[in-house]
């Protein structure tokens, strides 16, 4: 350039380097910006992962409107950070778009203004040809800055979180003794277990009973070293076998759970299923112990998950077992027989086992009897040489040798992802959920080539998309009309004497402005379409999963489902619309050029034939292979994820065992070596196709050469000038095009996925509901009254039940009625149909036949969330979200506060109130009489409600459902695990309060502990999805029937027939 243009080119240079410090600036508002983007996309991403947890809890209380809400509006405020980071960005486009163009104006003016030299050809063409190397070079530095201040960003935000973990204690190895220990869950926390003094029974088993937010869980967590030591010591195994309150299972098979990475030992496998009940529950298997639990173990029920998370504390051969309420979920028979089988069997002979558990006749039997209150040890009980006797037990739990029979025909209840265990077409669908990972990167095939077309409908308008297409239209004739003006204006030295240097100068600096302003337009519009496409798409792809049926989960990983919401939307966020506006700019670019080439020198269409034919072949091999690569990249990721929340989820299990950390290690560095293994075959196609671009660029380029040679003296030089360089580009061009188009394709592919997920049917789809009262309708009897419902009367007439259409009957003529204002309990065994019969309230079942009435109208005809909205049910498992007590109870944000500060205390008396600080995770809580502490509207609730125990996140449920003072409240085993104190006091609020209110609320509960439920109106006895009886307790006790039978098997019967005659009393019997 020197050689051409002399000490001009120097300026022309200075102008780039002093362009250097501007680019530098807006280098660091990137990164500051991409900073903003990924702590507002870590926000939107924790709400999505939390929200499709818990899924089914937010479908009970019909919330699916304010939680897409709240997600939505965590991604509006990720948008704007988007938004920002892309004008940054094009910006800092414009700059290295402006800079070269500019230095090349100088470099012109000061060549034939300031030196008075001609501008000839060789000079003008070649000086463009290398600015626009420059230009390009430029550009890639620039991208280049961008991916490197986003890499950064990550970088630093690990190094942040690598610095912030706090590794867990090693305690020294020895039997277990705590001595003198204080606990927290953090050094911030404020619950305390303080003072702690305990020598455990070696070999024997020790009883930790306590009421709500004692301190057992911590203590536990203390034990296997998830606490902050403040003081005192602890000596421990190294190897600890620890089953959670809330069981923790992978997602493999029940036997894969079981062995948990031991090797099999088939005479012990047998002999841990049978202590732990589990072969009665094979039966209904159709994959027996190969069955797939499901994430969370869904396809189980609670009292299902409960055993095999025992089963797998038995297998292994720890030396220690940490069992934390294990018997909460499972009813009485069942009970009796794995604490027959299990606890007075030699599985645990020489093995120590602490176990949680308020049930009176087993801390009778237990080496070490420890109760807990208020995070101190209240009393400490050994009872020496005690032997636990299995015959005692039965005699106690009944003395009957032989089960009722009927107790064992069961059909399995409502799962939580919508199946069955006992469908006949279970076999097949758990070999489906075996290769749901593999069938995804299976899957092949290409999104078609004008997929684009559907992609640019979501920018808004057409004639937004019009606009769109028109500014990179106007860049392109900008373009070649600066070009052709540049050819003009060298020729005019030919034919003029004198040239008029501003008028020729003039235009062509206007109209490479032109296409500066034009180009930088369009970017911007693109950009704003990118923006509300994605917007539309998002805020879409939340409402259609929120709203598809539960049974579509069965078949969907939630990890899945996370990568679409995060690496499928960051593709939405950016990549597409970038690849979209540059083939078709391309696509403009190559029709120009060779318009122009063809015009000037016709023979040069054969080497571009040639191109063309090049480009498509290799486009066509490359497509092939990137897409399945594509494919394989995304399916990769999403175990990745996967293993990464399962894990989490189970951490303290998986650390309690020894070298169990290790082995989860490597599975998660297995799977992120596929995922890498496939990214960087991603990368080496793309090294592929860019070494054969290159080379037939130097090829055309040499014959783009040869042939202007040859038409030297036919065309004028600045016409030569003018082909030569749109012949140079137009092999890069083509080829370019060809590369665009297949990554365009490619990367449709996240589109193409999310926009699948965007028109999945809702579960109302085939609903033929009543209209509401004030809704026109040519049958004015079949309405919904505005005040439904009135009262909570509720009749099922008999009434088949199955959860698919197609598949088999889970209940069979049912016929109930539960009269307005009726406490009614529905018992039974695990498997009877309990959880069916409630939940068909809420319509996650198909009514078959028959119909079930609330408040004389077909639930069947009712909109589904109007139906869900009338109801509460109060589930087994607490759900709360991260937020505040005032979220948590109301996320609408619809009921006033009045109302909740109310509900709130009327329930504070019933356990420990006061919770740690929003950074603790602890399941305890401090002393009840704490009132500084107490919880109120703007108490912080973490992450599933860990800063509450299990018995104040029920306790808090419970304040959700008076709040919302429906006419029917439903309760699924809402109190299993709590203590008889908390349990009595959560039903005298509930008897309270449903009387309160106008009367006419009616209360279902399912319920195992029959102590619950003793003073009901009618209790609903049920076995093999049918009703065994049905009446009130001391009729149904007096018939000597099963009511009579599980009453006798309780452990309790003697308090119970007190109950009943005190009942009876009351009533005047």
């Amino acid at each position: 350039m020197y050689r051409m243009m002399g000490w001009a080119s120097l300026v022309g240079n200075a102008i780039l380097f002093l362009a250097t410090p501007l680019s530098i600036w807006l280098g660091r508002l990137m990164f500051y910006s991409q900073r903003r983007v990924r702590k507002a996309q870590d926000s939107r991403m924790s709400l999505v992962t939390e929200y499709l947890a818990s899924l089914r809890a937010i479908k009970y209380f019909a919330w699916e409107d304010p939680i897409t809400e709240k997600i939505i509006n965590a991604r509006s405020e990720e948008q704007r950070e988007l938004w920002r980071t892309s004008m940054i960005q094009a910006s800092l486009n414009q700059v290295m778009q402006i800079v070269p163009y500019l230095s090349l104006l100088v470099m012109f003016g000061l060549h034939v203004g300031l030196s008075k030299r001609r501008l000839d050809a060789a000079t003008a063409f070649t000086t463009i040809f290398l600015v626009k190397n420059v230009r390009r070079n430029i550009m890639q530095a620039s991208a280049f800055g961008r991916n490197f201040a986003s890499a950064l960003v990550s970088v630093t935000r690990l190094d942040k979180y690598f610095e912030s973990t706090v590794p867990i204690p090693h305690y020294p190895v020895g039997p277990l003794r705590i001595d003198h220990a204080s606990f927290r869950k953090t050094k911030t926390a404020s619950f305390t277990l303080n003072n702690i003094t305990l020598d455990f029974a070696q070999g024997g088993l020790n009883i930790v009973s306590g009421p709500s937010g004692s301190g057992k869980t911590t203590l536990l967590l203390s034990i296997l070293g998830e606490t902050y030591l403040e003081s005192g010591t602890v000596t421990r195994p190294d190897d600890i076998a620890y089953a959670s309150q809330s069981s923790w299972l992978q997602n493999e098979t029940i036997q894969a759970n079981i062995l948990f990475g031991s090797p099999m030992e088939k005479p012990r496998y047998d002999r841990v299923i049978e202590a732990c009940c589990l072969r009665e529950d094979f039966k209904d298997l159709p994959a027996k112990d190969t069955t797939i639990v499901g994430e969370n173990g869904t396809s189980l029920s609670g009292g299902q998950k409960a055993r095999v998370a025992l089963a797998r504390a038995l297998y292994c051969k720890a030396p220690l077992l940490l069992l934390d309420d294990i018997f909460a979920a499972l009813d009485a028979k069942t009970a009796a027989g794995v604490w027959k089988h299990c606890f007075c069997s030699d599985l645990l002979s020489r093995r120590t086992t602490v176990l949680v558990t308020n049930l009176p006749w087993i801390a009778e039997q237990a080496d070490l009897s420890v109760l807990l209150e208020k995070g101190q040890i209240e009393s400490a009980e050994p009872q020496i040489g005690i032997v636990r006797k299995p015959i005692a037990i039965a005699q106690v739990l009944g003395g009957d040798a032989e089960e009722d029979d009927a107790l064992h025909d069961t059909v399995q209840e409502i799962q939580p992802n919508g199946g069955t265990l006992n469908d006949a077409n279970r076999a097949p669908e758990e070999k489906h959920l075996k290769d749901v990972v593999n069938q995804e990167m299976k899957a092949s095939g290409k999104v078609g080539r004008m997929t684009f077309l559907q992609y640019m409908s979501y920018f808004g308008h057409p004639v937004f998309v019009a606009v769109c297409l028109g500014l990179l239209l106007a860049t392109n004739i900008f373009t070649f009309s600066s070009l052709l003006w540049l050819s003009v204006w060298v020729e005019a030295y030919n034919h003029q004497a004198h040239i008029d240097i501003p008028y020729y100068m003039g235009i062509f600096a206007g109209l490479t402005f032109l296409e500066i302003g034009s180009y930088c337009l369009a970017i911007i519009m693109f950009e704003w379409g990118a923006w509300n496409a994605a917007k539309r798409l998002h805020n879409d792809f939340i409402h259609a999963i929120m709203h598809v049926s539960l049974s579509w989960f069965k078949h969907i990983p939630i990890g899945r489902i996370t990568n679409r919401f995060s690496s499928d939307m960051a593709s939405l966020d950016g990549t597409i619309s970038t690849m979209l506006r540059i083939m078709l700019d391309t696509v403009l670019l190559m029709l120009f050029r060779i318009g122009a080439v063809s015009s000037i020198m016709p023979v040069f269409m054969i080497p571009a034939l040639f191109t063309c034919l090049f480009g498509v072949l290799i486009g066509e091999a490359y497509t092939r292979t990137a897409v399945v690569i594509k494919r394989l990249t995304s399916s990769a990721q999403s175990p990745v994820f996967s293993q990464f929340a399962d894990t989490l989820a189970g951490l303290p299990v998986i650390r309690a065992r020894s070298g169990m950390s290790s082995r989860f290690r490597e599975e998660l560095a297995a799977r992120l070596r596929t995922w890498s293994a496939s990214a960087e075959a991603s990368f080496n196609a793309n090294r592929w196709v860019a070494v054969r671009v290159d080379l037939v660029t130097a090829l055309v380029s040499l014959s783009a050469g040869i042939i202007a040679v040859s038409q030297t003296g036919v065309v004028a030089a600045g016409l030569v000038g003018f082909s030569l360089t749109n012949a140079n580009g137009l092999s890069q061009t083509i080829l370019l095009l060809v590369r665009a188009m297949n990554d365009l394709e490619v990367e449709m592919q996240s589109f193409h996925r999310v926009r699948e997920y965007v028109k999945l049917e809702p579960e109302e789809k085939d609903d033929k509901t009543y209209p509401e009262e004030d809704e026109y309708t040519d049958d004015p009897r079949h309405v919904i009254p505005e005040n439904w419902p009135r009262s909570g009367e509720i009749e099922f007439r008999n009434v088949t039940i199955r959860y698919d259409p197609d598949g088999s009957d889970i209940l069979t003529g049912i016929n109930l009625k539960f009269k307005a204002g009726e406490r009614v309990a529905v018992i039974g065994r695990t498997g009877s149909g309990k959880s069916t019969l409630v939940l068909s309230l809420l319509r996650f079942t198909h009514v078959v036949s028959g119909e079930i009435l609330y408040d004389g109208i077909d639930i069947t005809k009712i909109p589904r969330q109007r139906l869900r909205e009338s109801l509460t049910i109060i589930p087994q498992e607490a759900v709360l979200f991260n937020g505040t007590v005032e979220s948590n109870l109301d996320p609408s944000g619809r009921v006033p506060k009045h109302i909740l500060d109310k509900a709130l205390d009327n329930c504070k008396g019933i356990a420990s109130f006061s919770p740690h600080t929003s950074d603790d995770s602890d399941n305890e809580t401090q002393s009840r009489d704490d009132e500084d502490n107490s919880v109120n509207l703007t108490t912080c609730v973490d992450a599933r409600g860990e800063n509450f125990s299990h018995g104040q996140r029920q306790v808090l449920s419970l304040c959700r459902a008076l709040i919302r003072q429906s006419k029917l409240m439903l309760l699924d085993e809402a109190t299993a695990s709590m203590d008889y104190e908390t349990d009595r006091g959560i039903q005298n609020v509930l008897r309270r309060e449903l009387e309160a209110v106008g009367g006419g609320r009616t209360l279902v509960t399912i319920a195992h502990r029959l102590r619950t439920i003793i003073d009901y109106d009618t209790v609903v006895v049920m076995s093999g999805g049918r009703v065994l009886e049905y009446g009130s307790p001391r009729d149904l006790y007096n018939r000597r029937g099963q009511f009579y039978d599980m009453v006798y098997h309780s452990g309790e019967m003697e308090d119970l027939q007190t109950l009943l005659e005190t009942e009876s009393s009351q009533q005047g019997i």
